[in-house]
């Protein structure tokens, strides 16, 4: 039961991270759709399904892109993580019609992370 409780979620979102980062969004929900349900037919029944961060301002990210103003985020890379976010939202509420004795919960990072970008001094945060 340990097992299932603490290893199986890190599992499930080290792969939806993967995979997002390398395929389309469709597939990318597609793949984590049949990991949750595969979770769901060994017992778990409470779900997480957080989404991707503006992942296009992430330091990394603005090195690859040898942006001249390391402030301005990626946007192609930010939309792509937008995409899979509504989709994975999507997917949260059709587990949730589809398992009724399960609880789905999306946690929306993205657009928390993203106000803390553009808005520091709202968290307290001198400068970025």
């Amino acid at each position: 039961m340990l097992l299932k409780t603490i290893l199986l979620p890190c599992v499930c979102v080290c792969v939806c991270v993967c995979v997002c980062l390398s395929i389309s969004s469709n597939l990318s929900v597609l793949y984590v759709s049949f990991g949750l349900q595969s979770l769901y037919a060994l017992g778990a029944r409470k779900f997480a399904l957080i989404s991707i961060p503006p992942i296009g301002c992430m330091p990394f990210e603005l090195l690859l892109s040898k942006r001249r103003n390391p402030n301005t985020c990626v946007s192609y890379i930010n939309q792509e993580a937008r995409n899979f976010n509504v989709e994975l939202l999507a997917l949260t509420v059709q587990l949730q019609a589809t398992f009724r004795d399960a609880h789905f919960v999306y946690l929306n990072i993205y657009d928390v992370t993203m106000d803390a970008i553009t808005h520091p001094s709202k968290y307290g945060i001198a400068s970025l």
